[in-house]
């Protein structure tokens, strides 16, 4: 049994999820005017955006492109 079963699915661990609640973070301290953390949580969302993006894009284009273009195999 998966501990996360009884959690509802934009709750699962997942980047999507991830993406999720750092968003509702970053609004709840935009709310609070606590403009370091704003700056902070911003900054962690783009970097998992980034690698949502490099994931998907190292699918699309296999392992042995994927591999030259940055010199290792995903």
């Amino acid at each position: 049994m998966n501990d996360n079963d009884n959690f509802p699915p934009e709750c699962q661990p997942t980047a999507n999820g991830i993406l999720l609640c750092l968003g509702m973070l970053a609004d709840e301290a935009m709310s609070l005017n606590l403009t370091r953390s704003v700056t902070s949580l911003r900054a962690a969302i783009a970097t998992v955006e980034g690698e949502v993006r490099a994931i998907a894009a190292a699918r699309h284009t296999g392992p042995r492109l994927a591999a030259s273009a940055d010199g290792r195999a995903h």
